[in-house]
């Protein structure tokens, strides 16, 4: 027995350790850094994004997605939020657009207006009012140009009931 209790305390102690290591080298932190004190007219980065059933909106979690979704299950009427979180370089504000596509169209869009942070976190509702494949597009509309920050698909089902 304990044996057993040793393997499982060394066990969770290496997991620690583990997890300890996702810390980023000098050079990647030197470089986020950098960016963000003097990347200003080079566009945002989406660091991340999820569909989100809920945001917290207080306590330490603030801003944060609640609880996420698969991109593949989502039914009609189903309330869902695209979740997003950017770094922005300091005194740049930027202008986002978020398209949302079915069958080759743009059924809905919206905009976002970001400025200078590190963890710039932000939410829009998605469309889930008809069932199908729909694409979203995120796009920064800069001075001489428009940059893809990403894109990704979800499918909205037929509700089962």
């Amino acid at each position: 027995m304990k044996k057993v209790l040793v393997l499982l305390m060394g066990t969770l102690l290496l997991t620690g350790i583990a997890v300890a290591q996702d810390r980023p080298s000098a050079e990647e932190a030197r470089k986020v850094i950098d960016y963000y004190y003097n990347g200003q007219g080079q566009g945002v980065v989406l660091m991340d994004y999820l569909l989100c059933q809920e945001i917290s909106t207080e306590g330490p979690d603030k801003n944060d997605c609640k609880s996420d979704l698969n991109p593949g299950q989502l039914t009609v009427g189903q309330e869902a939020y695209l979740w997003m979180n950017y770094i922005v370089p300091v005194q740049d504000k930027a202008e986002l657009i978020i398209l949302f596509s079915r069958k080759g169209k743009v059924r809905k869009s919206t905009s976002v207006t970001l400025s200078g942070a590190t963890r710039f976190r932000t939410w829009k509702k998605v469309p889930t009012n008809k069932p199908g494949q729909y694409t979203v597009s995120i796009i920064q509309e800069l001075d001489d140009r428009d940059l893809d920050l990403g894109s990704f698909q979800y499918n909205v089902a037929e509700s089962m009931q």
